[in-house]
This record gives C-alpha cells, sequence and structure tokens, in this order.
C-alpha cells in the first residue's frame, strides 16, 4: 500500500471512478489513448495490472466512500463491457 502513495495520483482507473460514482469504469491500459507518468506505468509492470474494473459509491447521508477494483494480468484477455455492466 505504501507505494500506492507514491503513484496514486497516476491512477487512471481512480481518476475515471471518482468523476463517475456509482458507474463501474473499465480500464485496459494496453487500449489506453492516455498518456501515463512513467512511475504508474512501472507500477502497473510490477504488480502485473494491465486490465481493470472499479467502481465507488458514495454515500451521501454519512458522507463515506466505498471503492471496489478487479484486476486482471497483462497476459488476460481485458475486460468486456458485458463484465463491466455486471
Amino acid at each position: 500500500m505504501q507505494e500506492y502513495e507514491c503513484v496514486k495520483q497516476y491512477d487512471l482507473l481512480s481518476q475515471k471512478a471518482n468523476l463517475h460514482p456509482g458507474v463501474t469504469q473499465n480500464v485496459s491500459i494496453p487500449n489506453s489513448k492516455w498518456k501515463l507518468h512513467p512511475d504508474i506505468t512501472r507500477y502497473i509492470a510490477r504488480w502485473d495490472l494491465c486490465h481493470s474494473l472499479g467502481t465507488i459509491w458514495i454515500d451521501p447521508v454519512v458522507n463515506i466512500c466505498t471503492a471496489i477494483s478487479l484486476y486482471r494480468k497483462c497476459s488476460s484477455q481485458p475486460f468486456t463491457e458485458s463484465d463491466r455492466r455486471f
């Protein structure tokens, strides 16, 4: 977790999920049009996190944020639109 703290500001999945709470985001780094910061690129390679799904929920009453992320390694197939909607 400490290593992630150094790169979280470059996390594309987190950025997209925070912009659209309640909507699952599908990010596949090999297919991304975004230019990634070298630090997050190294982090992704180190942990083999090329494909990801992520959702953030915000409870408006107590203002608590809950998140879930699923990952597939780089050699795996990317998540599909059907996976995202599930």
